[in-house]
């Protein structure tokens, strides 16, 4: 009996160790959904070329299609005008006197007005002075006569071009009619004089002169003597030539946030959120500048490690030879060589892009392929590759978040602003983010779990933790669930 028992134990002792190295072999070789990727032998650019040109179809054929519909947008108003221009040529007065005609490439309004005005083509027949006062009266009565003229306004064809919806063209003729022939009452007319002919006070006089005479400090001087002036060439965004980080925003604990990646041409700026983590290329300019105006900081999403076929720049990351192995479960999306010194200026543009689409921050993804069978990265290439990305954020004054990349925290946590995990809670590895609340640096987290038993064991485990945590669909729409609920 204490033979089996104590094979039994060594039986279980066996079991445990291969799971947790089966566990840790899981973790370490994991792509975004949990699986573990392959290695290929094949040449990785070839598909991966075939899949640019694709996409790059794709998007000249969208193009195509939405200048066809432009056009006869355009067509549509040019009809309208015409046909309203051709409305307002038909109308006439009481004495079918035309009211608006054209010339050339204007539409001219008539106006007729009634003038006295003095007829000299028959001269006074005066045969001497003896002419009575009366028939003199009489004959310089004769020589006025009322004619009739016509007094012509200028408005142009068509209105200025909007992009939105364009208004009734004659609604804004009359418009314009009301705006020219609008007077300016007596009131207004003395207002202009009185406040033109107002003189200064003495009092004003002497403040203007003292705030002109006002030296400046040394110190002030000082200061702007030993600021240096960076020149931005090639149409470079121009960047700080030290970290500010006055400037830089940095999440604290506690921060609610949104993460959208997909549709993200409608971005749901009504959601309830401090911080809404979108993507770069996908979000257009205006919803950002929507989302600010309501107070809104907005991080915006591209990938650092690896480079998606679909995106715009691809062809450049293909031409510097910076491709490499297919990443396992994401079609059309390839690994990069970090050690690669040509990688570094195509990353350079997507951060230049950042600041000129107002972005407050940047989520890097696929920062921890040294983790990756396929890759051949080093632990200290990785960190080096990722402290370069949190200088080069952080001179254009934009915060940086570390994404995944958990067992690099006690190295990067000096040099990132807030952190992203998925799926911590699911792999038991949330604990692991606890220097970065204790630094009072927010972690945003998302689990892709179903069932309300998981979900709120999730979030009461998140809330324990102070992890601003959120259960999402693997697409990353704009659907969630904010686990503060659970609190």
């Amino acid at each position: 009996m204490k033979m089996n028992m104590k094979n039994l134990s060594l039986i279980l002792y066996c079991a445990l160790i291969f799971f947790v190295l089966s566990v840790e072999a899981g973790r370490r070789g994991r792509s975004r959904n949990g699986r573990r990727p392959k290695k290929s032998n094949e040449d990785p650019t070839i598909k991966f070329r075939q899949a640019v040109e694709k996409y790059k179809k794709l998007r000249e054929e969208k193009m195509n299609s939405s200048l066809l519909s432009k056009r006869e947008e355009i067509n549509e108003i040019e009809e309208i005008n015409r046909v309203n221009t051709l409305l307002l040529l038909g109308k006439h007065d009481q004495s079918h006197r035309s009211l608006f005609e054209i010339e050339g490439n204007n539409l001219i309004q008539n106006e007729y007005v009634l003038e006295t005005v003095y007829d000299d083509s028959t001269p006074e027949k005066v045969t001497n002075n003896l002419i009575p006062d009366e028939n003199r009266k009489m004959n310089f009565k004769m020589k006025v006569k009322t004619v009739i003229k016509t007094k012509k306004r200028t408005i142009k064809a068509f209105p200025p071009f909007r992009t939105k919806r364009l208004p009734s063209f004659s609604r804004w003729v009359n418009a314009t009619i009301k705006k020219t022939t609008k007077k300016i009452p007596t009131t207004t007319i003395r207002k202009i004089y009185t406040t033109t002919t107002k003189k200064i006070p003495t009092t004003t006089i002497r403040k203007i002169n003292t705030t002109t005479t006002k030296k400046i400090n040394t110190t002030t001087i000082k200061k702007i003597t030993t600021t240096k002036t960076i020149v931005a060439t090639n149409n470079a965004v121009p960047v700080n030539s030290a970290t500010n980080n006055n400037q830089i925003y940095q999440p604290k604990p506690g921060t609610k946030f949104q993460w959208q990646l997909s549709n993200c041409e409608k971005v749901n700026t009504s959601i309830d959120a401090d911080v809404f983590d979108i993507d770069l290329f996908e979000t257009p300019a205006s919803k950002i500048r929507e989302l600010k105006n309501k107070g809104k900081k907005v991080i915006c999403y591209f990938s650092g490690g690896t480079i998606e076929s679909w995106r715009d720049d691809a062809e450049d990351f293909l031409n510097k030879g910076v491709v490499l192995e297919e990443m396992e479960d994401w079609e059309d999306e390839n690994w990069l060589n970090i050690n690669s010194s040509k990688l570094k200026p195509l990353i350079q543009k997507r951060f230049n892009m950042a600041v000129e689409k107002g972005c407050d921050g940047v989520e890097i993804d696929n920062v921890d392929g040294y983790t990756f069978d396929e890759n051949d990265f080093t632990y200290n290439q990785q960190l080096k590759f990722n402290k370069w990305l949190s200088e080069e954020a952080h001179k254009r004054n934009l915060s940086i978040g570390l994404k995944n990349d958990m067992d690099q925290i006690k190295d990067l946590l000096p040099h990132f602003d807030w952190a992203l995990n998925e799926e911590c809670y699911e792999y038991g590895e949330c604990e692991k983010y606890k220097p970065f609340i204790q630094a009072n640096k927010a972690v945003f987290g998302v689990s892709y779990i179903t069932g309300s038993k998981k979900i709120a064991d999730a979030c009461k485990k998140a809330n324990e933790l102070k992890l601003d945590y959120q259960i999402k669909n693997i697409n990353l729409d704009a659907s969630r669930i904010d686990c503060s609920v659970y609190k």
